[in-house]
């Protein structure tokens, strides 16, 4: 019996660690985001568009987590956490993958600009908005897996 609470302890605590993960990787693509936004905002470029919008689903996708997490340790009480788990799993998941969705395109569309005209890349902001896009990938695929995994456990 000693082993079996081990081990459901230990399972309790891997499933708090990746949500922790998970909020962690919503969290980074937002700010990341966000801060490519702000540095090169243009309202007539799509592609700026595009990294907005990621930034919001990166951002509504982390707060999901951070409440579901905050309500699986007793933390706060929300009722339909609780009663929709699937369903919540599964905004989350969606949330998460149209954010990395509309990054990836803003990148795209970010790297057609440069490579029509190379001298922007010389320029300090271009290339720090470039870079932060450039760092929201990889936290947009660990938050696309992540969300992957957990829709599979269902």
């Amino acid at each position: 019996k000693q082993w079996y609470q081990r081990r459901v302890r230990g399972e309790i605590v891997a499933a708090h660690l990746i949500k922790k993960v998970g909020i962690a990787a919503a969290g980074w693509a937002a700010v990341f985001n966000l801060i490519s936004t702000c540095i090169l905002f243009h309202p007539d470029a799509w592609a700026t568009e595009m990294i907005l919008s990621a930034c919001l689903a990166a951002g509504l996708c982390a707060a999901i987590r951070l409440l579901e997490h905050l309500n699986d340790i007793n933390k706060i009480t929300v009722g339909f956490l609780d009663n929709c788990k699937k369903m919540v799993v599964r905004v989350t998941f969606i949330t998460g993958a149209a954010a990395g969705v509309f990054a990836l395109t803003g990148f795209v569309g970010y790297t057609i600009e440069i490579s029509d005209d190379p001298k922007l890349m010389s320029e300090p902001r271009v290339a720090g908005a470039y870079t932060c896009l450039a760092l929201s990938l990889p936290a947009h695929v660990e938050n696309i897996v992540l969300g992957f995994l957990r829709v599979r456990k269902l």
